[in-house]
């Protein structure tokens, strides 16, 4: 069974300038929810959906990907569900794990909860 994470991750916000890259205890926010995700035991890879630098990204993990975004998914107006789509068209996967950027209380163990309850109540 093949599970991924897909982490949406767009350049430009409006209101917080950078927003993605703010350290917090010194580390950029975007760490507080790759980092659980890479250490899921369900899940096989992680992949940030991004228009950003890739430079910008030092963190390595053999689990992570940072893929792109095509400019349609990377407008201010645009959906979760174009990144989605563009991803399901590129990666195969069973189940697809969507992780936001911006949410720095995410735990793994909450991730693996859920991925074992949707396992567990799919096979009912």
């Amino acid at each position: 069974m093949i599970i991924h994470a897909l982490i949406p991750m767009r350049k430009g916000s409006t209101r917080i300038k950078n927003k993605n890259f703010i350290k917090i205890k010194k580390k950029p926010i975007y760490l507080y929810s790759v980092e659980p995700a890479i250490k899921s035991k369900y899940i096989s890879k992680v992949f940030i959906s991004t228009n950003e630098n890739r430079k910008k990204f030092t963190y390595k993990n053999r689990k992570l990907e940072i893929i792109g975004r095509s400019k349609e998914s990377a407008t201010k107006k645009a959906i979760t569900e174009i990144v989605i789509r563009e991803f399901l068209k590129q990666y195969y996967c069973d189940y697809l794990v969507l992780i936001q950027v911006t949410n720095p209380f995410i735990k793994t163990k909450y991730i693996d909860l859920a991925i074992k309850k949707m396992i567990y109540n799919k096979k009912k």
